[in-house]
């Protein structure tokens, strides 16, 4: 997402404005693969290590449309229903269900908050984000309320761009393509003239 002015903005403590939980150990032997995916605390693929089959298992726990923060800080946002793992947090905004947009614009400013604080011998706990004063900005209105509308607008307007930019470079892509077979269309006939001709030139060279 695009840097852009934040002067304006409010600070909210994240314990204040998020219900905060935790994920569940579970025993590796217990998966099957299915249509739940599961976040753990890798950094790669929005923390998914596979879908399983995890709708019966006791001990698991399910989220939907929630931003999942793992101990090293990494932070995704999640639209689906998804089972997670130990040491992973869930964050729900307390009084608002998630958007597409909104999730995906909080989700960008807690990762950047958390970027290289927390590590294995610094790691970040449910306890430490209900408890230590986290505080994250985020845009607000003229009551000092979240504004959400913000959100919704800077991320419709993001996704326009890259869909303008990829747009563009498809575009180019395709001209490329289409010169390339051009270029071999005109390889292809000079071949097929000499080779149709072989037998004059052959004569003409011998005069």
């Amino acid at each position: 997402m695009n840097k852009f002015d934040t002067n304006g903005w409010g600070e909210f403590k994240i314990g204040d404005i998020f219900d905060i939980q935790t994920g569940s150990l579970l025993n590796s032997k217990e998966l099957k693969n299915g249509d739940i995916k599961r976040i753990s605390a890798k950094n790669e693929n929005n923390g998914i290590i596979g879908s399983y089959d995890t709708e019966f298992i006791k001990e698991a726990r399910h989220y939907e449309n929630f931003i999942s923060v793992n101990f090293f800080g990494d932070t995704f946002y999640h639209p689906y229903k998804a089972s997670v793992e130990m040491k992973v947090h869930i964050l729900k905004l307390k009084n608002k269900v998630f958007t597409q947009s909104s999730g995906i614009f909080i989700a960008s400013i807690l990762k950047r908050y958390f970027s290289d604080k927390f590590g294995y011998g610094n790691q970040l706990s449910s306890s430490k984000l209900k408890n230590e004063n986290f505080k994250i900005s985020l845009p607000i209105t003229q009551n000092g309320e979240i504004d959400f509308e913000f959100m919704e607008t800077t991320i419709k307007n993001t996704k326009s761009k890259m869909q303008n930019i990829l747009n563009t470079y498809k575009s180019l892509i395709e001209r490329e393509r289409e010169r390339v077979k051009f270029g071999i269309w005109i390889l292809v006939q000079i071949t097929l003239y000499f080779r149709k001709n072989a037998v004059l030139f052959k004569v003409a060279l011998c005069k």
